[in-house]
């Protein structure tokens, strides 16, 4: 199995859905919103709107599955995600991971540096906190941020220390279920990355 780069959206629930990249908006209640609320006389609309819902989800190509998110602290692709209710996601952390609603992988890039600038630390996509974004629950070919080297079909758990981060370590806390590494690492740049695949939705597991 090989990374995917090219992820899209195989049905139109949502138009005009861009599953790789971020959404940035102005908040009229933010650092905007006396300039805004002043012109328009409106107050709690974001500019401009989100293209989705917090919470929808949509399906993809590779059996993907996919749910709309706002980042609460900045995200890099790569990173395994989790949020709470009301859809807000951080880094998975083994602490967090205690009381999260789901898990997902961010799986976004810039635009000028082509999809696969997702294995390299250079220039590597973020999400900054307000931005929305795509994070894929599951599919085939998923890039995700490791910090070791792995084989086929290892299990995968999160990285005490480094949230968002992956590892094949056996004696990990917190598993990503459902999880599974789909090919030997690939070392670019100054980053350890591997693609995955989930077939069905993944969902941290923390031990006693």
């Amino acid at each position: 199995m090989t990374a995917n780069f090219s992820w899209f959206p195989m049905d139109n629930k949502v138009p005009g859905v861009a599953l790789q990249f971020t959404q940035t908006v102005v908040n009229s209640q933010g650092s905007t919103a006396t300039a805004l609320s002043a012109i328009t006389g409106q107050t709690g609309y974001e500019l401009p709107a989100a293209q989705a819902g917090l919470g929808d989800h949509i399906q993809g190509n590779n059996n993907s599955l996919w749910i709309f998110l706002k980042a609460s602290t900045t995200i890099t692709a790569g990173n395994v995600v989790i949020w709470d209710s009301a859809f807000n996601a951080n880094n998975a952390t083994v602490t967090l991971a205690t009381s999260n609603k789901g898990a997902g992988i961010a799986q976004f890039y810039i635009s000028g540096n082509g999809p696969g600038s997702i294995q390299s630390t250079l220039q590597v996509a973020t999400a900054q906190p307000g931005d929305f974004f795509w994070a894929a629950t599951q599919g085939q070919g998923l890039v995700v941020t490791m910090n070791a080297t792995t084989s086929v079909g290892n299990g995968l758990y999160l990285v005490a220390g480094s949230p968002g981060q992956l590892t094949p370590a056996t004696s990990g806390t917190a598993r990503v279920f459902s999880l599974f590494a789909g090919s030997a690492s690939a070392i670019t740049g100054s980053n350890t990355t591997t693609d995955a695949f989930s077939e069905t939705p993944m969902y941290i597991f923390v031990s006693a």
